[in-house]
């Protein structure tokens, strides 16, 4: 099947075209700005990259006519110039569904956040007034919402382990901030790719976390061990985090954390707000977090490795990690 990518050059575009590509289908990626994975794609001639905005009508259409399917993938994390929340989540998403009419496709995968809701702030109001649009589109719909993602390429570890190497003290939020259950994009794009042709999917708004659920204490440590930098941790009041994201969103192309990433780390990351159609067992996240478990696995795999090299039948007793 050919499919578009809508916002298709960012961090979860190029992970899910990989995983598109692997199952064999052909990819139309459309964003407004250069390709920044053109290179990597250059060679194959299933990708195609087509320079749209949502707001480019005849461009959009001419781009998905002989497309099966769109992902919409479009989102921003601060707002600049006419680049607004609604703007871009709300009209955005209106824009999507007239070209999806004009070209005659019914199938759209939509990727929201973890705690959209109706009233919280402009951010994850977008967000859930995006979803309640296609909601009641008439679609075949399907809306995922994910948490924290990480993984090669992403924002979060990036921007992380930079504000580790580069500050002597690494300010929490508040004294008691909540979970949060990190998403591996790879489960993640794993899940948008099986989803594309599954009926029992359309209708359905799921929920998508990590296996672990951890501090940001204990992310901030596991993320200081692969970086050799043992972190200066003190609790910083949520009114400074934001103070310092507002400064950083006016000087910095690409600041280390914005207000709306400061109000999503504010809340629990570990579950939706609003509730979800249950998800698929084969659907749920399976790779643990960076640190002990990881690396425990990783090391019961090898024992057995070498265990059944030599014969040797292993009890759950017989590994310990």
């Amino acid at each position: 099947m050919k499919v578009a990518l809508a916002g298709g050059t960012g961090f979860v575009g190029r992970h899910l075209t990989r995983q598109l590509l692997e199952r064999g289908h052909e990819v139309v990626v459309m964003a407004r700005g250069k390709d920044p994975g053109k290179d990597e794609f250059s060679d194959n001639d299933k990708v195609t990259f087509v320079q749209a905005s949502l707001a480019q009508g005849p461009e959009m259409v001419r781009a998905v006519r002989e497309c099966g399917a769109v992902y919409n993938l479009v989102g921003i994390n601060r707002e600049r110039g006419d680049q607004t929340y609604l703007a871009v989540h709300c009209e955005g998403v209106r824009n999507l569904m007239s070209v999806l009419r004009q070209a005659r496709i019914n199938r759209l995968i939509h990727v929201s956040f973890l705690t959209a809701r109706a009233k919280a702030s402009p951010y994850h109001v977008s967000k859930w007034n995006a979803e309640e649009t296609i909601r009641h589109s008439g679609f075949n719909y399907t809306i995922f919402r994910p948490g924290v993602l990480y993984g090669e390429g992403d924002q979060f570890l990036n921007h992380l382990k930079k504000a580790l190497k580069t500050m002597p003290f690494f300010g929490l939020l508040g004294h008691d901030p909540p979970p949060m259950a990190p998403l591996h994009i790879d489960d993640f794009t794993r899940v948008l790719a099986a989803s594309l042709e599954r009926e029992d999917t359309y209708g359905k708004t799921y929920a998508m976390v990590g296996p672990d659920s951890l501090s940001l204490a204990d992310i901030v440590d596991r993320v200081g061990k692969t970086i050799n930098v043992k972190p200066n941790k003190f609790p910083l009041p949520i009114v400074m985090h934001r103070v310092m994201a507002g400064a950083m969103e006016l000087i910095m192309d690409n600041p280390l954390v914005t207000n709306a990433q400061i109000s999503m780390l504010s809340e629990n990351l570990t579950g939706p707000t609003e509730p979800c159609d249950p998800l698929p067992l084969e659907f749920r996240a399976q790779t643990p977090f960076l640190g002990a478990k990881q690396k425990a696995e990783e090391v019961e795999r090898d024992i057995t490795k070498i265990a059944e090299k030599r014969g040797v039948a292993l009890n759950d007793e017989d590994i310990e990690v």
